[in-house]
């Protein structure tokens, strides 16, 4: 027992603790310190969201069959992320081409005059260029290894449950 918890269900509240701090600190980068996500950065946020939302539903759930359903999606959502977080790392240090769609939504209901000043008064967020970065490495690049890790700690709640079954 940790805490009150068996071994499956501490590493399925670490992860989502986990997942919590990586969201919480997504928030404040954007509103504290004024940095705009891009579209990869909201994926990788998304995988954080989902690992959060799986695990305190795994924290939650009986029968077991359900837990540990939960604890492995947990797992694969941020598996996921991480595999973005490596797509956009990546492309930061130019290893990869990306995708070169715009990313706004196209409203059709404006004139072409207005079409063109809302195109030219939105904010272009590059998936491709580093806003910040700590030793070097950017966010994307820190992503990796905290949503391999946490996606670990699910896989772990999931196995270590399936062994005390």
């Amino acid at each position: 027992m940790i805490g009150g918890l068996r071994a499956p269900g501490a590493l399925a509240a670490a992860a989502t603790a986990g997942c919590f701090a990586v969201l919480l600190a997504s928030l404040g980068f954007e509103h504290l310190a004024g940095l705009r996500p891009c579209d990869l950065c909201y994926v990788q946020r998304g995988a954080h969201a989902a690992g959060f939302a799986l695990g305190a539903l795994a924290l939650t759930l009986r029968p077991q069959a359900l837990w540990r359903w939960a604890a492995a999606a947990g797992a694969a959502a941020l598996a996921f992320g991480a595999a973005t977080a490596v797509y956009q790392a990546g492309l930061e240090q130019g290893w990869w081409e990306g995708f070169t769609a715009c990313s706004s939504p196209v409203r059709f209901d404006l004139s072409p005059e207005e079409l063109i000043a809302q195109l030219q008064a939105a904010p272009i967020v590059r998936c491709d260029e580093v806003q910040w970065s700590m030793l070097g490495l950017s966010m994307a690049a820190w992503n990796v290894p905290l949503s391999a890790g946490l996606a670990a700690l699910f896989g772990a709640a999931y196995a270590s449950s399936s062994a005390s079954q």
